[in-house]
């Protein structure tokens, strides 16, 4: 444990350094937190989303917010990671799909699965901290028991309140925050935090602690606390900020799930383009300030404003023609060809095939892959899929096949089937309208276990999404065993 504590607040000095880059809008410091905490974010986002989609968005914007307003963590407490981890999962519970994904589980208890894997302990997943945590999150997280975990991931992951959790457990509502408290206190000693003495403290409010801190109270409870937090309670408050670190420990037992390189040069990209238009924000409000100039100067000024504006206009449109002409001159030189502009969408669909490819060839390299065939019900040949999907990260590669156009306001929803149930998938639009076949990635969810998956079901839906199937069915396969 002491291992533990020590090497968290090694971390902790180490982002700060790179804290100090990112606020001085070095994009080394941006670069470089992204590489220490986007994988593990982007497990806990996959873990409550099951949408690669929406968690690539919300983990990309987590990291511009911190980008561009670096004083929302200066302004906290806790550690840089724990910050990142919280705004995360606020945007993640706040999002439609996570409330979807709520509507759509009418037992609220069904399909959880444990909090950690020990999968990680063989495939380290990629994070700032040593092996030897992990094996000390494993053994914690062992102390657990099977219905402490679904509280903890209900109230976590899932985003329930105590009354629902209560409710789909048939069980009452302060053994939920019980429940919480004995799982966080088994973590707290991985952070650094020592137990507070509570023992001639009133029960009720260590235990509300808890559910504060995970954020599943509600009414009179949440009030309560609230109130009792405002009258300086050094234990309570002290109980709090123990439990709140504890948190930071729970995505280290999630399995890793592969990230997009991409969304990286995204993210930087983003980052640039705000400081392009923040610093032209900043000129044009200098430009239009009160000044003490004479009223001519003010009005020369204004004369010359347009012209600059002009110039620098004139400049980067000369800089994209030299550009162009120097790579139509390069592609006629290497080709010989007379017409460079059909070579360039040439060359740069086949790019973009080879990208493809390779992204292809690289997920079938995995070792336990399941392969599901999709056919349509009422027997069309020409439609059909292949599901080919990995057993240990549960990422999956859609493949579908001459589906008709998409209206307007519909979206291709896929389902996965459990138990005469349906639990949504994935949203998607084939773009080439079966023309090359189209690849779509997709997360099977992590709360349903494999043996329990009996097929898929793709359907077509209003956009956006439903809670269950509503459209005609195009494709649905069945899973062998």
């Amino acid at each position: 444990m002491e291992v533990a504590s020590t090497t968290f607040h090694v971390v902790q000095d180490e982002d700060m350094k790179i804290f100090d880059r990112l606020m001085q809008h070095n994009e080394s410091g941006l670069s470089d937190l992204y590489d220490r905490y986007a994988p593990l974010l982007y497990c806990v986002l996959m873990r409550m989303l099951r949408s690669v989609e929406d968690a690539e968005n919300i983990l990309h914007d987590v990291f511009i917010e911190l980008w561009n307003m670096p004083e929302k963590y200066q302004n906290s407490s806790g550690t840089l990671y724990c910050w990142l981890l919280a705004t995360a999962r606020r945007r993640a519970l706040s999002g439609e799909r996570s409330k979807r994904l709520k509507k759509q589980s009418h037992q609220v208890a069904q399909n959880i699965l444990p909090v950690y894997s020990d999968y990680v302990l063989t495939h380290t997943p990629i994070t700032p901290f040593g092996e030897e945590i992990l094996h000390s999150v494993t053994s914690a997280f062992n102390q657990l028991t099977e219905d402490e975990q679904q509280v903890l991931a209900l109230g976590f992951y899932e985003g329930y309140t105590q009354s629902e959790i209560a409710k789909g457990l048939s069980i009452p509502a302060w053994t939920v925050n019980w429940s919480l408290r004995k799982s966080l206190a088994a973590l707290t000693g991985l952070a650094g935090n020592a137990d507070v003495k509570s023992d001639d403290h009133h029960k009720k409010y260590i235990e509300l602690c808890a559910g504060h801190v995970i954020g599943i109270l509600e009414g009179d409870e949440q009030n309560e606390i609230e109130s009792h937090f405002a009258q300086g309670c050094d234990i309570c408050i002290g109980e709090h900020a123990r439990l709140s670190q504890a948190l930071q420990i729970l995505p280290l037992g999630l399995p890793p799930v592969p990230l997009s390189p991409e969304l990286k040069e995204r993210v930087l990209f983003s980052s640039r383009l705000s400081d392009v238009i923040k610093s032209s924000a900043e000129k044009k409000e200098e430009s239009v300030s009160p000044s003490k100039a004479a009223p001519e100067e003010l009005k020369r000024a204004k004369e010359s404003e347009s012209p600059q504006w002009l110039y620098i206009l004139v400049f980067i449109l000369s800089i994209l023609l030299i550009g162009c002409a120097i790579y139509i001159f390069s592609m006629r030189r290497n080709t010989g060809a007379v017409n460079s502009i059909p070579q360039q969408a040439t060359a740069m669909d086949a790019q973009q095939e080879l990208d493809r490819s390779n992204s292809i060839l690289n997920f079938l390299e995995t070792r336990q892959m399941e392969l599901t065939m999709l056919e349509n019900p009422k027997g069309r040949t020409e439609e059909y899929g292949k599901l080919f999907w990995d057993l240990s990260t549960r990422m999956g590669l859609l493949y579908v096949t001459t589906l008709p156009v998409v209206p307007s306001d519909k979206n291709y929803q896929m389902w996965l089937m459990k138990d005469g149930q349906y639990i949504s998938v994935s949203v998607f639009v084939p773009v080439a309208n079966g023309k090359r076949g189209n690849y779509i990635r997709v997360q099977l969810p992590f709360d349903v276990a494999i043996k329990n998956i009996s097929g898929f079901v793709i359907t077509l839906e209003p956009k956006g999404g439903m809670g269950y199937p509503t459209g005609e069915v195009f494709l649905q396969g069945k899973v062998s065993r």
